[in-house]
């Protein structure tokens, strides 16, 4: 399939936007940023796939007014155009807008669906980034390389994702970490906790056994009920057969009485009797019908009158009549020729005439003799001097030529310059090393990754990347420091946590027993102590008083005191477990004050301790390039830090290597440099800022130059002296060719004379005139012979014209009929006695015809009489077999006969049915309905109704008093608790069950995502990785130049590369570029694997060259224009270079570039 053109009428910031994809090559789609180039892919994508209902490229045109059209042309070169609109109805279209169905773009697509169309047949520079990056973590696997490549480049992660899914659920040496290994703890416990809920046996067992009897009395009343039920069906099966067995038995009676009656007959005489009577009525007008037509047909025989001498002349009347047409054109064949014969003679008079006078002799024009063998010779002659004139001429005008040429030649030679010498310049060049240019280039890209690599490192990590040499000698800690800082951090973190958890915990307790202490210090209905103690006081004091005798009114304080201490006493002592609570209470806040100080001065250490830990931190980071990181983060940081150090190494290494390249080019230049001189060869002198590898390239192709200058000088020197020697051996050998022609037309021109001698023309006459002349002589003697021909045919014609008529003379004579005397009359006589004949013919026709219909009446008649016969035969022999002696008595009997058939039907219905409700059929029914009285019955049935009902609710009281007993038996089995944890047990274990199945789910498609890998890799190794190598090549310009597999510690089959020095490197070895391009070249040969198979496909690449240096967005365009026949590449970019670069690289028919238009946010566009 190849898109011809893409219309982007309305779609995104795209607006009647045409794009013509069909020229054959690379098509370069090229807009500035915003300008919608991802938005075309996504468009390309919409076109085939329905735009989605929920479109984010609707912020120009309404979503009922996107829409897309394309002209695809399919492989088989069928066209199609459609549209695509934004509906949910027929949003595909012809450019009419007739609804198509969408059959038509899944034809054109082959069934490529949406997924595998973005993932095999588009490529973004992310996924190619992800598919380098796949590479370096599958450590070259082929299967995964060769499938990531194919459909899914995020496979690696896939399988890794898939594999941590599954070990987070379950891993068999797992303790408490996986999911399924935690359920199946709790578990355990769960069972642990209801076995512990179990109450005592005994009670249980005593339950139990009540259970079990009030099962077994539920049993014995569920059979008593059922008996009864059994056997109320058995009366009540017998209550419903009894009008059966009466009827059956009156059925019976009024057979017996059918027998008597008289004979039956067989069954199929009801069948045969009704048609053997139908054969007769039918034998008898069939007999009538051929007797009536028989007499007509023997009346009109016997009118006809046939003529005899007609019939026998009739065979030569009609051969007569067929000759007569052929002699008519005979008779005017006759003229013809004779007038032609004449015509032939006269035109031989007049050729004679022109080859000589006076040609007529007394019988006609005389020919000229002449024998053929002088004929044959005139022509040879004349023929051979038709090929000798121009031969010489042709040899003369050789000479001429041959000897003007050599003389060219001649002077060509002397006119070229001596060569010289080149062999300096030629060891100059095979001096310089094939692969030094490769190897600068080598370096310099490894210069640039490296370069890119560093800054991509620092700018991940937040580094200014011109300090990169700087930060790669930083001092950093050790990895080993870094993790026993981290380790005292987590313990001192730990350590903090619990004295500020100890804290918190210490006062929320305190905060808690002083609101107690407080809520028990309001109660105001226990007394304190303070205040019992005050009205012990009063009381004694008061009782003194009393005592003395000195105060009368101190007896009723006394007694008001003694109450209010007394109330008092009560009241403490009825609130005692207060006043314990409130001292407690105290006691409790002073320990937790303690234990308050205690855990604030244990948290102000550890505060402390880390202070002193985070000055530790940044000793380790003295470095201010690095400052400290934290400390999670500082792994990273070393992991960076690592990266950053060797790549900076790689940088150095290969700044080095780029040096001596260029030192060794620079002296190689020299080297050139003397040798063009030494030639008297002009070159300018370099500048001193040139590019060493450039002035060498030139150099290189000067000093070429110049000595394929020298070569092909001494060359053309060569070749000229061989030409002018091969001039003269021509010149000579024309010559030569000249005397032998002109000897040749010297000996024919004697032989030409002596042969004209001898025939009757002039002498003087050239060839050619003479053979016209002969050839004149000859066609007058042909016109005379085919004058005699044309008078013989004319004689044979006359006598055949002459026998007709005679025979048709004697026909009519033998009729009796006269003979005319003219041809013409005789004709016409011919006509009217055909007529005769054939209407005579006719009536002997009609005379046989009506003979045989006769005879066929006659065998009709005779056979209906004895289908007759035959018909009666048959009623008396079925009359005898049954035992009756007429037709009437037969008929009696068959209608007995059916009476009975119908009565046994009937008999065998009723047994059936009688058959269903009891085993042993009518003699079990009948046996048993033996002296039954059918109002005994219905008094039994309904006794048996009324011990069901009591026996059905005696069996609900037993059912209900088992319920209650396996209630009471359930509550004895376990507690609350128990039954909480069997739930809890059940919900656990329903956990696991659906864990386990996603778990093995999980394995399956771990599993099978593995095999499919390999699989995959086993059925496409070899072709792809082949192609795959080849564009490898070319995209990295002959820096790799093979793809080699090689099996793997693990077992699996992984995929290495060699170098064009021939080293063998894996995939942790090659720049992440390289890793790019030679994923780019896996999608590629996979592309074009599917296009071999099944169809080709367009393939779009979206800023896939954004990272590409210029020489390896070159190559990559190259190899794009070298599949563009099988698919169809097309690149999107928004870099202007690169449309320029494929323009200066591609063939001009092979690269197109479409421009976007800058997109402007404008208002919406409506229609």
């Amino acid at each position: 399939m190849r898109i011809e053109r893409l219309d982007l009428l309305a779609f995104g910031p795209f607006t009647d936007l045409s794009l013509p994809l069909g020229a054959p090559g690379v098509h370069i789609v090229y807009g500035p940023n915003e300008a919608g180039k991802s938005t075309a892919l996504r468009a390309l994508h919409d076109l085939f796939y329905k735009i989605p209902k929920q479109t984010p490229y609707d912020f120009v045109h309404d979503k009922p007014d996107m829409k897309l059209r394309a002209v695809v042309r399919s492989d088989d070169g069928r066209v199609v155009e459609f549209v695509r609109h934004k509906r949910d109805k027929n949003s595909l279209t012809d450019p009419r807008g007739n609804p198509l169905d969408e059959s038509v773009v899944q034809r054109l697509l082959g069934g490529v669906s949406s997924s595998t169309f973005l993932s095999m047949f588009a490529l973004t520079l992310e996924e190619l980034e992800r598919g380098g990056e796949s590479l370096l973590e599958g450590g070259g696997d082929v299967g995964e390389a060769l499938l990531s490549a194919r459909a899914y480049p995020q496979l690696r992660a896939l399988v890794e994702r898939l594999r941590k899914q599954r070990d987070a659920l379950f891993r068999p040496q797992g303790r408490r970490g996986p999911t399924i290994n935690k359920e199946l703890g709790e578990y355990q416990d769960l069972n642990r906790r209801i076995g512990e809920a179990q109450l005592r046996i005994a009670d249980y067992r005593r339950r139990l056994a009540a259970v079990a009897e009030q099962r077994q009395r539920e049993k014995d009343l569920d059979q008593k009920l059922a008996s009864l039920r059994e056997e109320q069906k058995r009366w009540t099966a017998l209550q419903q057969a009894l009008p059966a067995l009466h009827t059956r038995a009156q059925q019976v009676r009024r057979i017996a009485e059918l027998e008597a009656e008289g004979p039956l007959a067989p069954l199929d005489f009801a069948d045969r009797l009704p048609r053997l009577e139908e054969q007769s009525r039918a034998a008898e007008e069939t007999l009538a019908d051929s007797t009536a037509e028989l007499a007509a047909k023997q009346e009109e025989l016997d009118r006809l009158v046939v003529d005899a001498r007609l019939l026998d002349a009739a065979p030569e009347v009609e051969r007569l009549a067929r000759s007569r047409e052929r002699i008519e054109a005979d008779e005017e064949r006759l003229a013809a020729l004779e007038r032609q014969a004449a015509r032939l003679r006269e035109e031989a008079r007049e050729i004679l005439q022109e080859v000589r006078p006076d040609p007529a002799g007394a019988d006609g024009p005389a020919v000229p003799a002449v024998d053929q063998a002088t004929r044959n010779r005139v022509r040879e002659l004349a023929d051979a001097y038709a090929d000798l004139l121009p031969r010489v001429e042709e040899a003369r005008g050789e000479v001429a030529q041959q000897r003007r040429r050599h003389t060219a030649e001649q002077e060509r030679l002397d006119a070229l310059p001596d060569p010289g010498d080149s062999a300096a310049l030629a060891a100059a060049l095979d001096a310089l090393p094939a692969t030094l240019f490769d190897e600068m280039t080598a370096a310099a890209d490894t210069v640039h990754e490296t370069a890119a690599a560093l800054e991509r490192i620092a700018r991940d990590a937040g580094w200014d990347p011109a300090d990169c040499a700087a930060l790669a000698a930083a001092h950093a800690p050790l990895r080993d420091q870094v993790v026993a800082y981290r380790r005292r951090a987590d313990e001192h973190a730990q350590t903090q946590r619990r004295a500020d958890e100890e804290c918190a915990q210490v006062r929320a307790e305190l905060t808690r027993e002083r609101l107690r202490l407080a809520e028990l210090t309001q109660d105001e209905t226990v007394p304190t102590e303070e205040a019992l103690a005050e009205a012990r006081r009063q009381r004694d004091a008061l009782w003194q008083r009393v005592r003395d005798g000195s105060d009368a009114e101190a007896a009723d304080a006394y007694e008001r005191a003694v109450r209010d201490a007394d109330e008092l006493a009560d009241r403490a002592l009825a609130g005692a477990q207060r006043i314990a609570e409130r001292q407690q209470a105290r006691q409790q806040i002073t320990v937790l004050e303690h234990r308050l100080a205690l855990a604030e001065r244990e948290a102000a250490a550890a505060r402390a301790a880390g202070e002193e830990l985070a000055a530790q931190w940044q000793a380790l980071w003295p470095d201010p390039l690095l400052p400290a990181p934290d400390v999670d983060a500082a792994e990273t940081v070393l992991d960076r830090l690592a990266e950053l150090r060797r790549r900076q190494e790689e940088h150095t290494a290969a700044c080095r290597k780029l040096a001596d390249r260029r030192e060794r080019a620079a002296a190689h230049a020299d080297q050139l440099r003397r040798a063009l001189r030494d030639a008297g060869a002009e070159v300018p002198e370099a500048a001193e800022d040139a590019d060493v590898e450039a002035v060498v390239r030139e150099l290189r192709e000067r000093a070429a130059a110049e000595r394929a200058r020298r070569e092909q000088a001494a060359q053309e020197r060569a070749d000229q002296e061989r030409t002018v020697q091969e001039a003269k051996r021509s010149l000579v050998e024309a010559e030569a060719k000249l005397d032998a022609v002109t000897e040749r037309l010297r000996a024919w021109e004697e032989e030409w004379r002596t042969v004209v001698a001898s025939v009757p023309v002039s002498g003087d006459r050239l060839p050619k005139e003479v053979l016209h002349d002969l050839d004149q002589c000859a066609e007058a003697a042909s016109r005379l012979a085919e004058a005699d021909q044309r008078a013989a045919e004319a004689e044979e014609l006359r006598e055949q014209i002459a026998a007709f008529h005679d025979r048709v003379g004697a026909v009519l004579e033998a009729c009796g009929l006269p003979v005319p005397d003219s041809a013409a009359q005789r004709h016409a006589a011919l006509d009217a006695l055909r007529h005769r004949v054939a209407e005579n013919s006719a009536q002997e026709q009609r005379r046989q015809a009506l003979s045989e219909e006769v005879e066929a009446l006659r065998g009709k008649a005779r056979s209906a009489q004895a289908r007759l016969e035959a018909v009666e035969a048959e009623c008396a022999q079925m009359c005898q077999e049954t035992g009756v002696d007429s037709v009437a008595e037969l008929r009696a009997a068959i209608d007995r006969a059916q009476q009975v058939r119908e009565l046994r039907h009937d008999v065998a219905l009723v047994e059936r049915s009688l058959a269903e409700s009891w085993p042993g059929g009518v003699a079990e029914a009948e046996q048993a309905a033996a002296g039954v009285d059918r109002e005994e019955l219905a008094g039994r049935l309904a006794e048996l109704g009324q011990e069901i009902a009591a026996a059905e609710e005696e069996h609900r009281a037993a059912v209900r008093d088992l319920a209650e007993a396996e209630r009471e038996l359930g509550e004895a089995d376990g507690s609350a608790l128990a039954a909480q944890a069997a739930q809890e047990r059940e919900e656990v274990l329903a956990r696991i069950a659906q864990n386990a199945e996603t778990h093995t789910r999980l394995v399956l498609a771990h599993t099978l995502l593995l095999r499919c890998i390999e699989e995959y890799r086993q059925a496409h190794q070899g072709p792809l990785l082949r192609r795959a190598e080849e564009l490898f090549r070319q995209l990295t310009v002959g820096r790799f130049r093979e793809l080699q597999t090689e099996t793997a510690d693990d077992g699996t089959t992984v995929l290495r590369v060699r170098r064009a020095t021939g080293k063998l490197v894996d995939m942790g070895a090659l720049s992440e570029g390289t890793r790019h391009q030679l994923y780019l070249a896996l999608r590629l040969a996979t592309v074009e694997h599917y296009a071999a198979e099944h169809q080709s496909m367009p393939f779009v690449l979206d800023d896939v060259f954004m990272t590409f240096d210029d020489e390896r967005a070159a190559a990559g365009l190259r190899v794009l224009e070298s599949v563009a026949d099988r698919v169809q590449p097309v690149v999107l970019t928004h870099h202007a270079h690169l449309a320029e670069l494929a323009r200066d690289v591609l063939p001009e028919d092979r690269v197109h570039v479409h421009r976007l238009p800058r997109f402007t946010h404008a208002e919406r566009v409506t229609v």
